[in-house]
């Protein structure tokens, strides 16, 4: 069941991949792992919009539907057992990944590529089921639990890292087959727990 939802300002974008035990399957990763590794993420790319207007700079275009989750109250060294305390929402996300910009270090930078719902609250963070579907199809479908550390856990190695603010948005990661999409595509996000958003993708109007 879906609570109240709001939209506070997102400041900061923390993000973790490959995370899901089924995306690093599909791609012959390794299931034991010590330490996630953790990317940040333009802040400007954040968006609610419907019409996801996208740099014409960007050749391979992945969506990737994930669970945000957003910082409420600050902490440093946050303790695991403490760390539910420090989440005030969560939402649907699609992390957008500039692919061919990996090897130049763009592929995270780019405008408009954070497409995000409302955020609610949640009774289990590592009980949600997220979806996507392209253009009717669906192409997506995980689960919370498939993640390699939990949330919890998550907070409280990045709170150790450098302390959390307010406003602070951390990408919990997706699960397998991120898809590679193109302009005019139409995206859905869905989850049970978090509900929906549905946005389109355009790529002739945003030039750098």
């Amino acid at each position: 069941m879906i609570g109240l939802t709001f939209q506070p300002e997102v400041k900061r974008i923390i993000g973790v991949g490959p995370h899901y035990r089924s995306l690093r399957i599909e791609k012959g990763l390794d299931l034991q792992v010590d330490e996630p590794m953790l990317f940040l993420k333009n802040v400007d790319s954040v968006t609610t919009s419907e019409h996801i207007e996208l740099s014409s700079q960007i050749q391979q275009i992945y969506c990737e539907v994930e669970m945000g989750v957003l910082v409420g109250r600050p902490g440093y060294q946050i303790r695991e057992d403490e760390a539910l305390s420090h989440i005030c929402g969560c939402a649907i996300v699609n992390d957008i990944t500039a692919v061919d910009k990996i090897e130049l270090g763009q592929h995270k930078m780019f405008m408009n590529t954070t497409p995000i719902g409302s955020f609610v609250k949640v009774d289990n963070v590592q009980d949600v089921t997220i979806r996507m579907s392209v253009n009717g199809q669906p192409v997506q479908d995980g689960h919370t639990s498939e993640m390699l550390f939990s949330v919890t856990w998550l907070i409280s190695y990045i709170s150790a890292i450098m302390p959390l603010r307010e406003g602070d948005l951390i990408l919990t990661g997706t699960p397998a087959h991120p898809t590679l999409c193109v302009s005019g595509d139409v995206i859905e996000l869905f989850s049970p727990e978090l509900g929906s958003i549905q946005h389109t993708l355009k790529q002739d109007v945003i030039k750098n």
